[in-house]
């Protein structure tokens, strides 16, 4: 889609062409600028990224939806959750199914992966109810996102309820399998350990 949409503002209006060409690659730049751990590098370029495709696109275009994802996942990586939330919304707000509110654009695919990541900031906000509906979302569909990040799946395995295997402590997130819980367990423990250990206070508290 990404690149149907360069190609035609090439031909109807080459400036246009050219910004979201870089702003693909900034993209790009920006995303290995996250591996390698400069987050603040990742963000500029992934705002200005934005700033280009808004311009052209529109703020609910398809590429801007994508460049508002990858802003999100910037700022979880950076610890910046409020941000991360205003960022993702906007991303869900293009991609997520017309039954949720959404505009129904792009792969469902990426409207699951975006339900996703704002749940994994629900999960760091100590919001576990929040995280769990938001990714019970797609399941009747089998648009359910497995929550680990690297997901034996390419892509990421899209899952139905009956496919679901959640986590047993928290019931916020859900795997495709054991493999993905546990490379997923170093993203998801703090804040389900931190979630568990308030709940028993509740339940002491409450004796």
């Amino acid at each position: 889609m990404a690149f149907f949409d360069l190609n035609v503002a090439s031909l109807d209006n080459p400036q246009a062409g050219l910004a979201l060409q870089s702003a693909w690659q900034k993209n790009n730049e920006a995303l290995a600028a996250k591996k390698r751990g400069d987050s603040e590098t990742a963000i500029r370029l992934n705002k200005e990224a934005l700033a280009a495709k808004i311009s052209v696109q529109g703020e609910n275009s398809v590429g801007a939806a994508l460049s508002y994802n990858a802003l999100g996942e910037t700022y979880i990586a950076a610890q910046r959750y409020d941000e991360a939330e205003e960022a993702l919304r906007k991303s869900l707000h293009v991609r997520d199914n017309k039954e949720f509110g959404g505009l129904g654009e792009g792969p469902r695919q990426d409207a699951a992966a975006t339900r996703d990541n704002l749940a994994q900031v629900f999960e760091a906000q100590g919001k576990m109810d929040q995280a769990r509906e938001i990714r019970m979302k797609g399941a009747a569909n089998g648009e359910t996102m497995c929550g680990s990040y690297e997901c034996v799946t390419p892509g990421g395995a899209m899952l139905s309820t009956s496919q679901l295997n959640g986590c047993s402590a928290c019931h916020s997130v859900f795997y495709c399998g054991k493999t993905c819980q546990k490379r997923d367990w170093k993203r998801h423990k703090p804040f389900c350990k931190k979630f568990v250990a308030s709940q028993k206070e509740e339940v002491e508290e409450g004796v």
